[in-house]
């Protein structure tokens, strides 16, 4: 693996030791949010974090991978190797953004079905 999957590799890394921390009950995580706050504007602002941060890492590792495996960068340079990863780290958050849209629709729905 390299940059940037190396860096998004980190972050589900922590991902799944914060769940397996949850799992053991070392760890117990705030289900119900923040409270909702009219002046923050994100979508995603009465999601709890470790939910937000868990669909963000893994669906920007799961870009950055794809994109790794998809282009083959061994003959370019060093600096455009970079620059190149760096533009697929953007590129991967922002997919991971998007997709972590419907992962907090079903977040409200099944919570609200809880209530």
């Amino acid at each position: 693996m390299a940059f940037p999957t190396v860096l998004f590799t980190l972050g589900v890394i922590w991902v799944l030791i914060y769940w397996f921390l949850v799992l053991v009950g070392r760890v117990e995580p705030d289900m119900n949010g923040p409270k909702r706050d009219p002046r923050v504007g994100n979508k995603f602002r009465d999601i709890p974090p470790a939910v937000v941060f868990t669909s963000l890492a893994a669906q920007a590792w799961f870009w950055t991978l794809l994109a790794r495996a998809m282009f083959d960068w061994d003959g370019y340079s060093v600096m455009r190797v970079f620059f190149d990863g760096i533009f697929v780290a953007v590129i991967a958050l922002c997919l991971a953004y998007v997709g972590t849209i419907p992962v907090v629709f079903v977040f409200r729905r099944v919570r609200s079905a809880w209530d």
